[in-house]
């Protein structure tokens, strides 16, 4: 039974630099008038003039040896990309920053391709020989080699890094060059918003544990969601006690009793005494640190606990998400086989089903991918902006200024295409990567960015289209 009367004041106290007073009914609802506030009027354009503001760029022309580019990764700043292609000799190479062909290897993990957020550096993990290793900035780090290494991350600062590396059944983080100590298993590699400080959890003996700059925490049944304070002055995570093991795995579990873990101190949040039948995970602070939430189970129900208030129960919810400026609130619920929006506490158009919730940057704009009547389409500030002949949107994004969007769509046809503002562009057969393509704006949104594969000619292509 959950004791959110009695606790609600220990939360509000120990997360004094994350949690008050908030009502998401009472912030300011996205308009779908047509305002100054407004996107680019989805009409606006014509598209007799678009091909005057698209340049195209051969960047690798594929040669016999050559079988096809197999996945492709652009940097925050649009500035650099990274093309992994695969050689008729099954070798895999890549190409970086348009045309740098790098060395080749047994294999290259293309999930694990990364650029640090100020976009200077780049790793990825390669295979050679059977064992895999780290690529950093060209370099071969060999110093170690792995059975397998995911993820890497950078520091915010782009100055450190760091990596999770498996070998005979034991898992440690190499951090700042260094392999740290062995483990079961580690995951949930996170450093602090200053980059200052690290953190994991690490699995030894079927009990979980919070690491913190090398230091152990207290070993427990589960954790999970483990977060710094946009402040990086304190840490939290949910733990959980005596749980069932059939459904023990990284980031969710079955558990009699939850707390809430700030800075080592634990909070009381669920308490099921005699049953197990309650799961509590995805636990997210808004980016100013001033509110939290999680998503809760019980009886079968999902419900979302806002700042220690419980809200309506669903059938499922998932993709909780605060906007940028922390005065919004959004998640995906699904009651009776329909998934809806909840956004500010408020229930949006019901679909089949919906996917990938996003905010722009200046939090002014809200939107999602809908599915209904075997059919997907954007919905932007609550506009349903449909495709003809769509058959999936593959990737979405607004630009760094708020004031343009542009997404990737898969026709019935079997063409890919993308729209910006509104307006949809020439239709390719392949539009890199190939199953999750993906396209960048320039930082200072002035353009769009996306790379597509000429087969015929075998030519891949760098598409700039001026907004």
């Amino acid at each position: 039974m959950y004791k959110h009367k009695r606790i609600l004041f220990l939360i509000f106290l120990l997360l004094f630099i994350f949690t008050r007073n908030y009502n998401p009914t009472s912030a300011q609802q996205f308009s779908t008038s047509n305002n100054s506030e407004q996107l680019i009027n989805l009409t606006k354009q014509k598209t007799d003039d678009l091909n005057q503001k698209i340049t195209k760029e051969i960047i690798y022309k594929l040669n016999f040896n050559d079988l096809y580019p197999t996945y492709l990764r652009i940097a925050d700043n649009s500035k650099r990309s990274a093309i992994i292609v695969k050689t008729n000799t099954n070798k895999y190479f890549i190409i970086l920053d348009d045309y740098k062909k790098g060395k080749e290897y047994d294999y290259i993990l293309f999930y694990t391709i990364t650029f640090s957020p100020d976009s200077k550096h780049f790793a990825y993990v390669a295979e050679e020989f059977g064992s895999r290793f780290v690529v950093l900035d060209n370099k071969e780090i060999k110093k170690y080699k792995y059975e397998h290494v995911y993820p890497i991350i950078f520091s915010p600062n782009s100055k450190r890094l760091a990596y999770a590396v498996f070998v005979n059944n034991t898992a440690a983080v190499v951090l700042d060059g260094k392999e740290g100590k062995k483990y079961d298993l580690v995951y949930s590699l996170t450093f602090s918003p200053d980059s200052k400080h690290f953190a994991y959890i690490a699995t030894k003996d079927g009990k979980q544990f919070i690491v913190v700059d090398g230091k152990e925490g207290k070993k427990y049944d589960f954790i999970s969601s483990l977060t710094f304070s946009p402040d990086s002055k304190h840490f939290a995570y949910i733990k959980g006690q005596n749980c069932l093991n059939d459904n023990h795995y990284p980031g969710t579990a079955k558990c009699k009793k939850y707390y809430l873990v700030l800075d080592n101190q634990e909070i009381v949040i669920s308490d099921n005494k005699e049953k197990t039948d309650s799961i509590i995970y995805k636990l997210i602070f808004s980016p100013n640190g001033k509110h939290f939430a999680y998503v809760a189970n019980k009886d079968n129900k999902n419900f979302v606990i806002f700042d220690g208030k419980e809200g309506k129960k669903y059938d499922l919810v998932s993709s909780l998400t605060f906007s940028p400026d922390s005065k919004h609130f959004a998640y995906v619920a699904v009651q009776n086989k329909k998934a809806f929006v909840v956004l500010n506490n408020k229930e949006q158009t019901k679909y089949d089903s919906i996917s990938n919730l996003y905010f722009s940057k200046d939090s002014k704009h809200f939107a999602y991918i809908a599915y209904k009547d075997n059919n997907s389409f954007i919905v932007i500030d609550g506009q349903e902006k449909k495709e003809p002949d769509a058959e999936d949107i593959k990737f979405f994004s607004f630009s760094p200024n708020g004031k343009h969007f542009a997404y990737i769509v898969s026709s019935k046809d079997s063409q890919n295409f993308i729209v910006v503002d509104g307006i949809e562009g020439e239709k390719f057969e392949y539009i890199l990567p190939y199953i999750l393509p993906y396209l960048a704006f320039s930082s200072d949104s002035k353009y769009v960015i996306y790379y597509v594969y000429d087969r015929k000619n075998m030519n891949i292509i760098k598409i700039t289209q001026k907004l």
